[in-house]
């Protein structure tokens, strides 16, 4: 008797039946299971990259900087507040010493201490269309002292006033 594996076998209608293999024994459930797999792996995925975002400072009021930080625990510090006029960009990006420490968007001011001694204080807008570089202002910071700057248009720049 010949083999009528891998071959096709017809009916008594003369139809052609296709042969069996172990892929038929697949059923819906497994199936089922790898989409679920495949979800649970987007979800921890989504998850993960959640987690490692929330991580991220974006507000605008607080420092990021361990110097500042640890400057306002142990009070040697002073403190800098930079307000934004309203006609900027959408963000100002602040940075003391070339650390980027806040971001002032519309109608925020940033605030937070800053250490005793000599920082270069810079602010750049995002998006930045004109291609302007960074404002910077060199400050000596006195224990206790507040210094308070705008970031205002001054003719096509930016700039600390």
């Amino acid at each position: 008797m010949a083999s009528t594996a891998g071959k096709a076998r017809s009916t008594k209608t003369g139809t052609n039946v296709r042969p069996t293999s172990h892929c038929d024994n697949m059923t819906g459930a497994a199936i089922s299971g790898m989409k679920k797999f495949n979800y649970l792996g987007i979800l921890l995925l989504f998850g993960l990259i959640c987690a490692v975002l929330s991580g991220c400072e974006t507000s605008g009021t607080g420092s990021s900087s361990s110097t500042a930080a640890m400057a306002a625990t142990s009070g040697n510090a002073g403190r800098l507040i930079i307000r934004r006029a309203p006609n900027l960009a959408e963000m100002l990006i602040v940075s003391i010493d070339g650390k980027r420490v806040g971001e002032v968007r519309v109608a925020d001011t940033y605030n937070a201490p800053i250490p005793v001694g000599s920082h270069v204080i810079s602010a750049i807008l995002a998006p930045n269309e004109l291609n302007n570089p960074p404002t910077k202002k060199q400050i000596n910071v006195v224990k206790g002292q507040t210094y308070t700057f705008e970031a205002a248009w001054e003719g096509d720049r930016m700039v600390l006033r």
